[in-house]
């Protein structure tokens, strides 16, 4: 062999093939972030609430005794100027409010991405929410305060909220979208309560107005929630992620 070869083979050309021995290569793995998913649990604890609230009713717990001293507070129609005020706050969980406000949001995530993903989640999540829970409403069948009926199976159809879970999916999805989609750096403290704030003046809002139980309430929020949960999953997402889309 020319020396020219040998120098071009370099040093590893001019040692013996028996004695190369390269190292095994150890693969280590890699440590998951502390709060990736700081939430994991949570459709495990609202499905153990919502089941916890229906059993009561079921039973006649103390949730349903609390929904009955609070029907008894309904702000009086004579009271014009509150009762007013409370039912222009009411209209927050109505479809026709709420649906037309998440699909400017996801418009605007298309126009900015260019994707038409949001809008198809926000879609599926819409329509899942309204036939979840009039599918519930009308198999539990629960009476109306105005009827001064909280039992379950009499034909009514309070049980849960529509409202509720409106304001619940809408406001869950929004904030989903525009971390995931939107690259908004909402951080979880604020997320939180963006999503929790709307549901507690639902909630108060009504029962004060006498349209709602407070456990309808609480049971319609729940909903809500579920169902969001179950279209982030659905898009491949998690409720603790803290990764965005490209």
């Amino acid at each position: 062999m020319s020396d020219q070869q040998d120098v071009g083979r370099g040093e590893l050309g001019r040692l013996p093939v028996g004695d190369y021995r390269p190292e095994a290569t150890t693969v280590l793995p890699v440590p998951a972030l502390p709060d990736e998913r700081p939430a994991l649990g949570l459709p495990r604890l609202l499905v153990v609430a919502l089941v916890t609230i229906f059993v009561d009713l079921w039973w006649g717990g103390p949730l349903k005794a609390i929904d009955i001293v609070l029907s008894g507070w309904a702000v009086d129609s004579s009271t014009t100027l509150l009762h007013l005020a409370l039912r222009a706050l009411d209209t927050i969980g109505r479809r026709a409010l709420t649906t037309p406000f998440l699909l400017v949001w996801v418009l605007w995530l298309r126009w900015r991405t260019g994707r038409w993903r949001p809008l198809a989640l926000a879609a599926v999540a819409v329509v899942a929410v309204n036939v979840t829970v009039g599918t519930m409403k009308v198999a539990v069948g629960r009476g109306s305060p105005s009827a001064a009926a909280p039992e379950l199976f009499v034909g009514g159809v309070m049980w849960p909220s529509g409202h509720a879970a409106n304001v619940a999916v809408t406001a869950t999805m929004l904030i989903y979208l525009l971390r995931r989609y939107g690259h908004q750096h909402i951080n979880w403290a604020a997320g939180a309560v963006a999503v929790a704030a709307p549901s507690a003046v639902m909630a108060t809002v009504s029962v004060s107005l006498g349209f709602h139980w407070l456990s309808d309430l609480l049971a319609g929020s729940i909903v809500g929630y579920l169902v969001a949960i179950a279209v982030i999953r659905l898009d491949g997402g998690d409720e603790g992620q803290l990764e965005y889309c490209d």
